[in-house]
């Protein structure tokens, strides 16, 4: 290795190195669960180890690992045989977005945790057992004795409600509070 690419490899885990907690923080929000975010982190430093020449040292670094990350994770997702759910396309892509500083991302998911906290309790037990236990329609219908309509009809509310209150905090892009 040249001493150009020794120096070009140093930077670039040093700036890995400097927003581990952004990224992990970023994990965090996407599993819910710390042990994992921490094991999808070394997995996505990993990466960046084995991809460091793909890096452009005149870019943010912050959104390019961030976006290793969430291959990181939608990989494990697969290899798990995980679904990702998508609650409105337009949130996930902001959350994932990797043009965006990981703070958009943090602000986005707390906006998201706030307004779960105000659904109604049919609400919040339809949307957790759908994306937090990650049942399927047919499993919802039994646990809350619910026509898979009047399933499907809750949840799709409860979507639009979710996207309209995130959207009124003004954690969407685009969107004013």
């Amino acid at each position: 290795m040249s001493p150009d690419e020794d120096a070009g490899r140093e930077a670039v885990m040093q700036r890995a190195i400097a927003c581990r907690n952004e990224v992990l923080a970023f994990l965090v929000g996407l599993t819910r669960d710390h042990d994992r975010a921490e094991d999808l982190l070394q997995e996505s430093f990993l990466v960046i180890c084995r991809q460091w020449r793909d890096y452009d040292l005149t870019r943010p670094f912050v959104p390019w690992a961030i976006g290793i990350a969430k291959r990181t994770f939608l990989g494990s997702l697969k290899d798990r045989h995980h679904r990702l759910v998508l609650l409105e396309s337009d949130v996930l892509e902001q959350a994932f977005s990797e043009r965006r500083h990981t703070d958009s991302s943090q602000e986005l998911l707390n906006a998201l945790r706030c307004c779960v906290a105000l659904l109604s309790e049919r609400q919040r037990r339809c949307f957790d057992l759908r994306y937090r236990l990650d049942l399927s329609h047919t499993h919802i219908c039994r646990r809350l004795g619910m026509s898979a309509n009047a399933v499907y009809q809750l949840l799709t509310r409860t979507r639009r409600s979710l996207r309209e209150c995130v959207a009124r905090q003004g954690a969407l892009p685009g969107a004013s509070p």
